[in-house]
């Protein structure tokens, strides 16, 4: 049975080297390529978890904000309606004074978040108001809130489309209660004004990372308010097949969608309010999101192919080293095989030396044997 030699196990030939480091390199390549892919993971779990976190603070602070200014305008319109106030005719010889619009003016301080509070009365015309006075002279009967609000007496409280503020000309969000009388008859509306910029500036502040925004919308998707301010888009409603309204049923969804005004893949945080018909869409650009992982993972390829060419330039080294020790054995091994041939070929030689000496000692003898019969015939 054929032994095994040392070389053949113990000292790895070139081609078994070489599939070594194949393997060692596929082996680096998965584990960066894995340690790269888990790191993409975390950081989109992690900024998933801060989206809907910063949507959820959000919503509840805009829900809080409408619930300070509704309960104001509630308090308001019982103040109102407690002064005598039974039939529209009423409502300017009531609440036309100057005590009325220190009332106002002193509601209004419990409402950071509100510009100024106003009382219209039926056909719309501006009665008294916080901001000003004298009252500028007003009409609103144009005004979707207040047709709402005239209009359905089932509603209380009604918050209306953006619209241009006709005393500051600023982009404004009203938010109006009805009044009525004994009857139940409408008397006129209290209303209070939150300017957009008040929102935006308080998104800013919270969201200022440049790659989120913050949308206020209502449930049919007009947009109210938005951080960054989009002037063009702000009364607008988003278009019929936007993922956004498949999402009003839950209370927080969480889904990845394609911008419609940049082309950009977004991740959105949409969070209805449940007491008002209003929603919080917060959004990440997700290239943005991603840089950082993008940065961590060039230093993870740059480190794999430094350690992928550290091990290429060793295997090479040590290649050489073993194809010159190969070459080494192969040149002994020739040797060997040559000098075994002039063994082989001196053993012949001296079996035809034997074979000669054989022969010239069996014609000696045979010489000798003539030489003593010849000489015993001469002599005879």
């Amino acid at each position: 049975m054929r032994s095994t030699t040392i070389s053949e196990w113990t000292l790895p030939t070139s081609r078994r080297l070489g599939l070594i480091a194949a393997t060692i390199v596929a082996i680096t390549i998965a584990v960066a390529s894995t340690l790269s892919w888990d790191q993409r993971n975390a950081v989109v779990a992690n900024a998933q978890q801060d989206l809907t976190n910063l949507g959820i603070v959000l919503a509840e602070q805009m829900t809080r904000s409408l619930q300070a200014v509704d309960l104001v305008l509630r308090d308001t319109a019982a103040n109102m309606q407690a002064r005598g106030l039974e039939r529209p005719g009423q409502f300017k010889e009531l609440l036309a004074g100057e005590a009325i619009h220190d009332f106002l003016t002193e509601q209004l301080k419990h409402l950071p978040q509100a510009d100024s509070l106003g009382l219209f009365s039926a056909d719309g015309s501006l009665v008294n108001l916080s901001r000003h006075w004298p009252v500028p002279g007003l009409n609103i009967a144009d005004r979707d809130y207040f047709q709402q609000l005239r209009d359905h007496s089932e509603i209380d409280t009604f918050i209306s489309d953006p619209v241009k503020n006709r005393v500051t000309d600023t982009w404004t969000l009203f938010v109006g209660r009805r009044i009525s009388g004994p009857d139940g008859a409408f008397l006129g509306i209290v209303s209070s004004t939150i300017e957009l910029s008040y929102l935006e500036e308080f998104y800013r502040t919270i969201a200022a990372q440049a790659d989120r925004s913050v949308t206020i919308l209502r449930r049919d998707g007009t947009i109210i308010a938005r951080y960054p301010h989009l002037e063009d888009r702000i009364g607008k409603k988003l278009p019929a097949g936007s993922p956004f309204y498949s999402h009003l049923a839950t209370d927080t969804a969480l889904y990845r969608t394609v911008g419609g005004l940049d082309g950009v893949v977004r991740w959105v945080s949409t969070h209805p309010l449940h007491d008002y018909p209003l929603a919080v869409s917060v959004t990440r650009a997700e290239p943005a999101m991603l840089a950082g992982w993008w940065r961590q993972s060039i230093f993870i390829g740059i480190s794999a192919l430094t350690a992928i060419t550290g091990f290429l330039l060793l295997f090479r080294a040590l290649a050489a080293q073993f194809r010159r020790h190969e070459a080494a054995e192969a040149s002994l091994a020739e040797r060997n095989l040559a000098l075994e041939q002039s063994q082989a070929q001196l053993q012949r030689q001296a079996v035809e030396l034997t074979r000669s000496a054989e022969a010239l000692a069996r014609s000696e003898e045979r010489f000798r044997d003539f030489a003593q019969i010849s000489s015993d015939w001469f002599w005879e």
